[in-house]
């Protein structure tokens, strides 16, 4: 590919730490430049601007995402707590009403950002009018990333790939009935004008495909960025037995059964209650989940909120046993949490907590680790004892027995490049 060939690379999140829906592209620019890659970035305003690159940011015209714009606005500036507070108490004020409007007329559903479309559109044909880009990437997370870039290569004929983070259409993915047409009108979109449309599991694809049976479909495994992984450290040394969660808890992704699955554990292995740690990082959603906490007979959980994601990473290299939990219904068939390549690539102990997935749990145990169905309470018990007793024996962090990861950013960042020069070659 020659050097000049420009990417315009469109998401609704671009350089906002600790969003793994940015992390997919954040992560693979430094890679794209390696290759003599021109990219103009266009995302809302959440994030961070490139000072480095051409980095445009547009605001959204939805009531709902305009509010949380510009909370992250003001979280950025270098203002006091108190005046943070106060900014987001009036902000709050003045947005409710037209947000609990906007919803009222509006059932699209959050997740999409609907509200980014327009300006996100008219922004992305004005970029492709004035610095004529030979391809166009857009990836998501919200869908309005996708429908402002296929409208545009629509109508200019620029290469188009999408890339799904996640599955536009299933069961148990989208609320309303609205949502679910709007949600389905926009794979119909992406898949009849998109060169190629990536995918994160195979399932996905295949799900996909078996609706739009064109051929577009690729799978790319996001990965894990090792440039940021720290150096592996021995947890035997340790006091505690400690397994740590990273990443937010919410509807049906939480730890209800986990808790149970520990409590049995605690009965049948009385000492360890008092050797144990619960580490919990990231958001908590939901007050039904607080309580699951809260309630929780043994006072062995820490809570850390939320934190940056180098900070995640140590603290995950520092845990006996990294748990994952899955959403438990039926999204989690074709999906794969992130999280899972950081920590695949760490070579940690990893409990996955896997709901109806056949690929995620190949993956995991091809990996040397311990899979459990994620509602099933008698096998979430007997995994946590099993790891315990290693850890008990000085046996948990044998790195020699979890295989290494080759699924990582590079890879991806390879397959993309692949994928991109294949469509831009095709519309030569």
């Amino acid at each position: 590919m020659n050097k000049k060939d420009k990417w315009l690379i469109v998401s609704y999140f671009m350089n906002l730490d600790g969003c793994a829906q940015a992390h997919w592209i954040d992560d693979r620019l430094p890679l794209l430049a390696k290759e003599n890659r021109e990219v103009i970035l266009l995302s809302s305003f959440c994030g961070h601007k490139y000072r480095h690159l051409m980095h445009v940011r547009v605001l959204s015209i939805s009531m709902k995402s305009l509010k949380e714009e510009v909370g992250y606005i003001l979280k950025r500036t270098n203002w006091s707590n108190s005046w943070k507070i106060v900014s987001e108490k009036i902000i709050y004020i003045l947005f409710y009403p037209l947000c609990f409007l906007e919803n009222l007329i509006i059932k699209i559903g959050g997740e999409s950002q609907w509200g980014w479309i327009l300006p996100a559109t008219v922004t992305t044909a004005v970029i492709c009018l004035a610095k004529r880009p030979d391809l166009i990437y857009s990836s998501g997370g919200p869908v309005s990333a996708h429908l402002a870039t296929g409208l545009v290569a629509r109508i200019t004929g620029i290469p188009w790939i999408a890339e799904l983070q996640d599955p536009l259409v299933g069961e148990d993915i989208s609320k309303s009935k609205f949502s679910k047409k709007a949600l389905a009108y926009c794979e119909k979109v992406i898949f009849t004008t998109a060169k190629k449309v990536i995918f994160c599991t195979i399932q996905a694809k295949e799900s996909a495909e078996a609706r739009y049976p064109l051929g577009k479909g690729v799978v790319i495994y996001p990965g894990a960025n090792i440039d940021i992984i720290p150096e592996y450290i021995n947890k035997n040394k340790m006091d505690k037995f400690s397994i740590g969660h990273f990443g937010a808890l919410y509807q049906s992704r939480n730890l209800k059964y986990f808790l149970a699955a520990l409590q049995e554990a605690f009965v049948e292995e009385p000492d360890m209650s008092s050797r144990f740690a619960l580490e919990l990082y990231g958001g908590i959603f939901g007050e039904e989940i607080r309580d699951q906490i809260d309630c929780f007979p043994y006072k062995v959980i820490n809570y850390h909120g939320m934190i940056k994601r180098k900070d995640s990473l140590i603290q995950e290299s520092k845990c006996a046993v990294l748990l994952l939990v899955q959403n438990a219904d039926q999204r989690s068939s074709v999906t794969i949490p992130s999280k899972v390549y950081e920590y695949l690539y760490l070579r940690k102990p990893i409990l996955g907590l896997v709901f109806n997935n056949h690929e995620l749990k190949t993956m995991i145990e091809s990996h040397g680790h311990i899979v459990a169905d994620a509602t099933n309470i008698a096998q979430i018990k007997m995994a946590i004892i099993d790891y315990y007793h290693k850890w008990d024996k000085g046996q948990l962090d044998d790195i020699i027995q979890y295989v290494p990861s080759d699924i990582t950013v590079e890879k991806a960042c390879e397959q993309l490049i692949r994928v991109a020069e294949s469509s831009i070659a095709e519309n030569r």
